[in-house]
C-alpha cells in the first residue's frame, strides 16, 4: 500500500516537473523578420558642405530576434540608398563649355545627384526587469555599427561616417490580445569610436588603400562629450498563423558629433514587416 502511494507521489512529482518544464519550453521563441524599408534622412555634414542634405530613402532589413520568458536576444541588419540633394535647392544643373582640337565650342551638362549610402548591424542583449500581466519592461545593452557614404556631397566632396557604439538600452512590451502586441524602446551610446574623413576631407595614403586609412587615420574613441545619439522605436505586430506575423515598425535616429567638424543626422524611417515564428 505504501509502495503503491510512494509510486503515484513520486509521479506526480515528475510529471510537475515535466509541465513546468514544458511550459517555459513553449514561451521560449524564435523570429525571423523581413522589412521593406522607406526613411527620410536629412544630415548637414560641416566637413563636405554647409548645405542641409535630405535624402529619401529605399531600403531592406532583416533580423533575428529570440525571446525566453526573463530576456530578449536579437541582432538585425539593414541597408539603405537615395539622392541626397540639397534643401530648398533640390537637383542642380552644371554646364561646362570649351574648345576641342579643331576649335569649335563644345557644351556639357552635368545633372548634379549625389547617391547616399546607410547601413547599419547592431546586436543586443535585454533582461526583464519588471511584469505585471500583460506588460513587460526589459534593459541591457547592444553593440550597434552605422556607417553613411557619399562621395558627391557639395562640389564632389566626400561625406564618409562610420560609428561603433556600446549602447544601453530599455524597451517596454504590452500584448494587446492573443494576436496583437505592441512594443517601444530607446537606445543612448555609453562610449564608441568614431570614424570620419580627415579636416582636409581627402585621404591621402599611397602605401594603403583609401578603406584601411579611413579607418586608421580618422577612428577616435569618444563619448557623450563629443558624441551623443538617441535612437527611438516602435513596433505593432499582428499573428495571422501559428508561424507567420505581419506588422508596422518605426525608427527614429538623432546624430550629432564635433569632431573635426560639427555632423548632425536625423532620420525616420517606416518599417513594413512579415515575421516568421519558429
Amino acid at each position: 500500500m505504501k509502495k503503491n502511494a510512494f509510486t503515484h507521489l513520486l509521479a506526480a512529482v515528475l510529471l510537475c516537473c515535466s509541465l513546468g518544464s514544458l511550459s517555459a519550453q513553449d514561451l521560449k521563441q524564435s523570429q525571423l523578420s523581413i522589412s521593406y524599408r522607406l526613411s527620410h534622412l536629412t544630415f548637414l555634414d560641416q566637413q563636405a558642405s554647409p548645405l542641409i542634405y535630405q535624402a529619401n530613402l529605399n531600403g531592406v532589413a532583416v533580423a533575428y530576434e529570440h525571446s525566453a520568458p526573463k530576456s530578449r536576444s536579437f541582432i538585425n541588419f539593414q541597408a539603405n540608398l537615395g539622392t541626397a540633394l540639397p534643401k530648398g535647392i533640390g537637383m542642380r544643373e552644371f554646364t561646362f563649355t570649351g574648345t576641342d582640337f579643331y576649335g569649335e565650342t563644345t557644351t556639357t551638362k552635368l545633372l548634379h545627384a549625389p547617391t547616399i549610402y546607410v547601413g547599419q548591424l547592431e546586436a543586443g542583449y535585454l533582461r526583464r526587469l519588471k511584469t505585471g500581466g500583460t506588460k513587460s519592461i526589459f534593459v541591457g545593452g547592444t553593440l550597434q555599427n552605422w556607417i553613411a557614404y557619399s562621395d558627391n556631397i557639395g562640389f564632389w566632396s566626400t561625406m564618409g561616417i562610420n560609428t561603433a557604439s556600446l549602447n544601453a538600452a530599455i524597451q517596454y512590451e504590452k500584448k494587446l490580445s492573443p494576436k496583437q502586441q505592441f512594443k517601444m524602446g530607446a537606445s543612448f551610446p555609453v562610449v564608441a569610436i568614431v570614424s570620419r574623413m580627415p579636416y582636409s576631407n581627402v585621404i591621402s595614403a599611397p602605401e594603403r588603400g583609401n578603406f584601411e586609412a579611413f579607418f586608421t587615420e580618422g577612428s577616435q574613441l569618444t563619448s557623450l562629450h563629443h558624441y551623443q545619439r538617441l535612437n527611438l522605436h516602435a513596433a505593432y505586430s499582428y499573428r495571422l498563423s501559428r508561424h507567420w506575423q505581419t506588422g508596422l515598425a518605426y525608427n527614429f535616429t538623432w546624430l550629432h558629433y564635433t569632431h573635426p567638424q560639427p555632423i548632425r543626422v536625423l532620420n525616420q524611417a517606416l518599417n513594413i514587416q512579415v515575421n516568421y515564428l519558429f
